[in-house]
């Protein structure tokens, strides 16, 4: 049972920023997301990820990746997006 529960956790963690990354896509608006938030979450995944290569547990460094790299993605957009701003003078 645990390691279902496992591989549940594994596919949630995977793709839980992929919704927010299809949004961004869509709609172009990165003023709404919160640069902070995702610093911490960026931090979040890659402390998760150096924990479960401590653990040696895949289920939790690769699902980690996986959110990391939207995580980034997003934190990225969001850093462009105040660049220009500040270059527009806004």
């Amino acid at each position: 049972m645990a390691n279902v529960i496992g591989w549940m956790a594994f596919f949630t963690a995977s793709f839980m920023m992929l919704p927010q990354v299809i949004k961004l896509v869509k709609h172009r608006k990165i003023e709404e997301l919160s640069l902070f938030m995702y610093i911490l979450a960026t931090l979040n995944y890659l402390l998760w990820i150096v924990y479960g290569i401590l653990l040696s547990s895949p289920q939790v460094y690769v699902a980690n990746i996986f959110a990391l790299t939207f995580s980034v993605l997003i934190l990225i957009c969001i850093i462009v997006n105040k660049i220009k701003s500040i270059k527009k003078g806004n």
